[in-house]
């Protein structure tokens, strides 16, 4: 007699009652043969507003179920004889109108040798506390669009309060008037949300919720500002607790906290912003289980708002791409698919204290922009043209962005530094009646109070003294002259005051009242005891009063203040500021240079034609800054200053992003250097953050014959990172608390840039102790008479160098003989360094276009600017191109070459070369047999090139295409990639991540490290190394003979149309495909499960104890000994041959074959074989006489 567990009886219905508890009787029994204990497992599970709290107690014979948990699984025992057992449910009594709940209880797992019954059971727990009315689903209160499609409505809902920000309760630092509410289960509709913010329009506490209460609620649907809501006209007769406390927070967040992932799949386009489509999340508890990076904290100190975004920092369009309205409009898309905005619960403004989930802001626990966070749980709301989410926990910052020093001198011996002073007026700002500049036209920016400009004063000159500069151009310093009681003078004389130095630091004076017509104006501040102005020269200002002049020489186009939308380029409104030009001469070396101040026009505002923002990225106003930009280099062409020294740096705020036109002219057409694209790189720079975007509107420019001279280039992180909250205002009732005027955080807006340069002497080249003068000719220098001292060839410099030498040779040989080679840098005007001999050298080009020949030495060449052609020769020699299509020749020997920024050509030579590729135009080339090349791949989409042999990703580059030939392929080892071999037997190399390896055409290898890789075969007999069980092999039908390797643990599945599966290593488990397959198992000693699936295949087992399941088809199966079992698990399995089978294997026949006894079998022995026949098909077993021993049911 078959032996049965089942549960009875299948429902039980029962009124509530309305106090203490109802017990609902289920009953546990067992039939058949009942000697001996049996175990079953049960389980209690709420249905719709059932909680645990509705349940007293679960009582099992009478005896408390320990430790019982709603959803939680608990064991009971039938002991000895017992055919039964009672199971009671207490279900709590209460006195609330509700709909009817249920439960349902059931049973699963019994001991072994009993099947089950009846496995459910409900129960429902009828309402017996009056009339309950009927309520609207909150799902249905949202709707599938954009607003609700019940607005006007009266409706009644239910749920569980998922936040609780209702004004006049404990909880002060959580007001929005009201709380949300979440339905226990929803509708499994991806389109409508499951909770809605509940509004009590009334204002008053009334009914006091707290999260984890189910509530019952009847008010009007309402959009208010875009974000639905239930509004309540009455707060004490419109809410009502149905059972208070009935999830704890813990379960809330456990329980009902959804998770939303950035970025999300739409955006919606509101107010002019572009953010996340997260309607179907409005309202709900929701869960962000990504790392996000703070972007954005302009509004913690008014709204206690900031923007958060997955994926870090977005850096602005414009930084890195020409503006272009398409992609702009992609770009913007993305950004608002990854970003969200954070509220703090509150709707005042200004609020006090300032805090960031719920921790107080200071000076030193404030975020920083760059910070990033974990997950991060809250309430998803929507107003002002945003959701945001009113934060409910508070994860731990990690300090990502750490606030550093001041960039130091590094070997430089002239720190030159360009700042903005964020509005630094003496002026104060006491309303309208207060003016300044030009004329008295305007009103001060500034502080509004002599507290507020001796807190700013204070962080300055903090910010300044850590600074220690020689130089200092200024930004944003009111413009009301130069003498006593102006702005100006009252900065440097109270910072030398501060330093006790006086005269220390002096400031250039142009000679006029006013520096342009604006209120603020630009500046230069220098130290006194290290620079001067230089002797014969003049301090110049550049306006539209220069613009005649520079038409007339023919330096500017005749039409060129007509090309201007306002009528003016430096003065009048919405123009560039005027420009300040002087020359220093450095007092320890009488070296000269020539430094330009700047400050463009703004990008705020509206322009009109040719300065109308065009969706680009670039802006508005961006005609002006352009014209601002072409006028400053007409007018230094023009010697304004009258310096000799073709030296010149130019510093100031151009606020153009480093694509826009105005950065283009200078580096492209002007021909100056941009030392923050050349030093930081425009994908790392950032001098500000506007609307979550970091990037840089603040440069330095060097001219060529400068650019050698500069040692290192900085942005000193000091500002942009940090929230204004932190700085000298104290609007609005601010905390006076929050500021530290002894901390530089946050002096400006703008970070400063810092450049160091170490200038020469009148030396131009040393050998051997003498100097090259005048009319000194030379051909040749040698390596004796160098003696190992440093060549340096420039230009000659300043007025006071007058008498030093000017080389303008075009080629320069030298002989390095057997000796060192020493080191060499080409000065300005020389084109071609050739070394000859056996030395070895190292050298360095200059801006131009530079060809340098080696010698048989190791050398180590660098092009730097200009398209340049480098030799190695011979030796070990490596070459590095620099900026601009360079052409680098290894020659013999094991060379390294490194194009460079710009499209460049390797060609390696004999040798096994390294090759460095960072651009997608990048080529190299090798011939057949000179030897094993390497190259190291930093860019995306490269193709190889014939006879280079290995290739590697490395740096950011995850995308990578092979040649014709054969090759390696190697994955970058810090990201996922995808490499595709394309023609010729190729190997591809994955890493721990989840690579995609496509081998294309040819018998290729594809080897994963790892990760959970896609691995595509193409035509040809491929082999893939899988690591990962989460891996999939993407083979089409007739692409060859392909064998699959697993080598990791976990069971694997071989995949369509790969046609041999081998387990190695660690690999147990392998699962073949529906065709014909060889598989065979782990020969490492390691028991191997193996499953053929369908079609006719040959199975090879191991000495291990294996299980093997030939599956649908006609297979053959080799068990190789061992404690095998042959199992069928199916119908239907054709006819299998099998061999090696041991004593100790067994055949196992599961339910699901339809095998369920020995008597279903029909065996046939004969000649030391066996045949077993069956409904499902038979089994040829060579070299064994089966007896019923030898099989296994169940």
């Amino acid at each position: 007699m078959s032996q049965t567990i089942s549960l009875s009886p299948a429902a039980v219905s029962l009124p509530e009652g309305n106090a203490g508890s109802t017990p609902f009787s289920f009953a546990i029994n067992r039939s058949g043969s009942t000697a001996g204990d049996a175990t079953v497992s049960i389980t209690i599970t709420g249905g719709f507003f059932f909680t645990a709290a509705d349940i007293s107690s679960v009582t099992i014979g009478g005896v408390p179920v320990a430790g019982f948990a709603l959803g939680s699984p608990f064991t009971t025992t039938l002991t000895g004889t017992a055919t039964t057992v009672a199971l009671v449910v207490n279900v709590a009594g209460d006195t609330f109108v509700e709909s009817d709940e249920t439960f349902t209880v059931s049973i699963a797992s019994a001991t072994s040798g009993y099947t089950l019954g009846n496995t459910s059971a409900l129960g429902t727990v009828l309402d017996d506390d009056g009339t309950f009315s009927a309520t609207t689903s909150i799902f249905a209160v949202q709707g599938s669009g954009s607003a609700s499609p019940l607005v006007g409505n009266a409706v009644t809902i239910q749920g569980v309060v998922t936040g609780d920000y209702q004004n006049g309760d404990a909880d002060t630092g959580r007001n929005l008037q009201g709380f949300f509410v979440q339905e226990v289960a929803g509708d499994g509709n991806p389109l409508t949300s499951d909770g809605v913010f509940v509004f009590q329009a009334d204002a008053i506490l009334g009914v006091n919720v707290n999260v984890g209460d189910i509530v019952r609620v009847t008010g009007t649907v309402v959009e208010s500002f875009g974000q639905t809501q239930v509004n309540v006209a009455n707060s004490n007769a419109g809410i009502t607790i149905v059972s208070a406390g009935a999830f704890t927070p813990a379960q809330v967040l456990s329980q009902l906290a959804v998770d939303i992932s950035l970025p999300t799949a739409g955006t919606v386009s509101v107010g002019g912003r572009i953010i996340p489509d997260l309607e179907f999340a409005e309202g709900m508890l929701v869960r962000i289980p990504q790392t996000v990076t703070i972007t954005e904290a302009s509004n913690l100190d008014s709204q206690g708002e900031v923007r958060v975004a997955v994926g870090g920092q977005v850096t602005q369009f414009t930084q890195t791409n020409a503006p272009n309205q398409v992609g702009y409009q992609t770009y913007l898309n993305n950004l608002g698919s990854r970003s969200l905005l954070v509220d703090d619960g509150l709707t005042v403004s200004n609020p006090s204290p300032i805090t960031f989930l719920g921790n107080p802001v200071t000076t030193v626990t404030t975020p920083q922009i760059g910070d990033s966070l974990s997950g991060l749980i809250g309430n998803l709301g929507y107003s002002s043209n945003e959701y945001r989410l009113q934060a409910s926990n508070s994860p731990t910052i990690i300090d990502t962005q750490p606030r550093l020093a001041a960039p130091g001198r590094a070997d430089g011996d002239i720190k030159i530094v360009g700042t903005s002073v964020m509005n630094y007026f003496t002026t104060l700002d006491t309303g309208p009646g207060a003016i300044t500049g030009p004329g008295g036209a305007f009103q001060p920016r500034g502080a509004n109070t002599a507290t507020e400009l001796a807190r700013q004063t204070q962080k300055l000159y903090t910010a300044l003294t850590a600074l220690d500069a020689d130089l200092i151009i200024v930004n944003d310093l009111e413009n009301n002259g130069f003498g006593a009681g102006s702005a100006i003078k009252s900065l440097v004389d109270g910072f030398n005051s501060s330093l006790g130095a006086p005269g220390r630091w002096t400031f250039v004076d142009p000679g006029v009242t006013f520096l342009g017509g604006d209120a603020v104006k630009v500046s230069m501040l220098y130290r006194a005891d290290r620079l001067a102005i230089a002797t014969g020269t003049t301090v110049q200002v550049l306006d539209d009063s220069d613009i005649p002049g520079l038409i007339t020489a023919g330096r500017l186009p005749a039409n060129f203040l007509s090309q201007s939308t306002v009528g003016g380029v430096f003065n009048g409104v919405n123009a560039s500021h005027a420009v300040l030009v002087a020359s220093f001469q450095q007092l320890s070396s009488g070296e000269v240079f020539t430094a330009a101040a700047v400050d463009n026009k703004d990008r705020s505002g509206t322009g009109t034609g040719a300065d109308a923002d065009l969706g680009d990225g670039a802006g508005s106003w961006n005609n002006q800054r352009a014209l601002a930009t072409q006028a400053l280099d007409a007018f230094l062409k023009t010697n304004p200053t009258g310096s000799a020294d073709a030296d010149r740096i130019i510093l100031g705020d151009f606020n153009s992003y480093a694509q826009e036109r105005s950065v283009k002219f200078l580096t492209d057409t002007a021909g100056y250097r941009n030392l923050i694209a050349d030093f930081i790189g425009n994908q790392n720079a950032a001098s500000v953050v506007v609307d979550g975007q970091k990037g840089y509107l603040d440069y330095a420019f060097s001219s060529t014959s400068l650019k050698p001279y500069v040692r290192t280039v900085d942005e000193w992180r000091v500002n942009s990172p940090e929230p204004d909250a932190i700085d000298y205002n104290t609007d609005f009732g601010r905390s006076t608390a929050i500021f530290d005027g002894t901390v530089a955080s946050r002096y400006s807006d703008h970070d400063p840039v810092v450049v160091n340069l170490k200038l020469d002497p009148g030396l131009l080249v040393a050998r051997g102790g003498a100097t090259v003068t005048v009319g000194d000719s030379f051909g040749v220098l040698t390596q004796a008479a160098m003696a190992g001292d440093t060549i340096t060839v420039r230009r000659a410099a300043a007025v006071t160098d007058a008498n030093n030498a000017a080389i303008y040779a075009e080629s320069l040989t030298i002989n390095t003989a057997a000796g060192s080679g020493g080191f060499f840098q080409m000065g300005f005007g020389i084109v071609n360094l050739i070394f000859t001999g056996q030395g070895g050298v190292t050298a360095v080009g200059n801006d131009g276009g530079n060809t340098i020949l080696g010698d048989e030495g190791n050398n180590a060449f660098a092009g730097l600017d200009g398209n340049d052609a480098l030799y190695g020769g011979g030796g070990l020699d490596q070459l590095f191109g620099g900026t601009g299509q360079d052409t680098l020749y290894g020659g013999t020997g094991n060379d390294v070459l490194y194009g460079g920024e710009g499209n460049d050509s390797m060609i390696g030579g004999d040798g096994n070369d390294s090759f460095v590729v960072d651009e997608v135009g990048d080529i190299i080339v090798e011939q057949s047999g000179e030897g094993i090349d390497t190259a190291y791949v930093t860019v995306n989409n490269w193709t190889n090139f014939a006879s280079v042999e290995i290739v590697r990703l490395s740096a950011s580059a995850t995308r990578l295409f092979g040649s014709s030939e054969n090759e390696d392929l190697v994955s970058n080892q810090t990201l996922a990639s995808f490499i595709e071999g394309r023609a010729g037997d190729d190997t591809l190399w994955g890493s721990v991540f989840n690579d995609t390896l496509n081998g294309g055409v040819g018998n290729d290898i594809m080897r994963g490290q790892g990760g959970a890789d896609t691995f595509i075969g193409g035509d040809g007999n491929d082999q893939f190394v899988v690591f990962d069980s989460g891996s999939t092999i993407i083979e089409n039908a007739g692409e060859g003979m392909d064998i699959a390797w697993f080598v990791g643990s976990g069971t694997f599945n071989i995949g369509a149309n790969v046609d041999q599966g081998r387990l190695a290593a660690s690999g147990t488990g392998l699962i073949g495909n529906a065709s014909l397959n060889l598989l065979a198992g782990n020969n490492a000693g390691l028991a191997s499960f193996l499953d053929g699936g369908g079609g006719d295949d040959i199975i090879f087992g191991t000495a291990a104890a294996d299980t093997i399941i030939g599956g649908a088809g006609n297979d053959t199966i080799y068990t190789q000994g061992g404690n095998d079992v042959l199992r069928y698990d199916a119908t239907g399995w054709g006819i299998d041959l099998v061999g090696g089978f041991t004593p100790g294997a067994r055949v196992q026949f599961t339910a699901a074959s339809g095998v369920t006894a020995f008597g279903q079998l029909t065996l046939t022995l004969a000649n030391g074989n066996t045949q077993v026949d069956a409904a499902g098909g038979s089994i040829l077993v060579f070299g064994a006489s089966l007896t019923s021993s030898d099989f296994i049911f169940g």
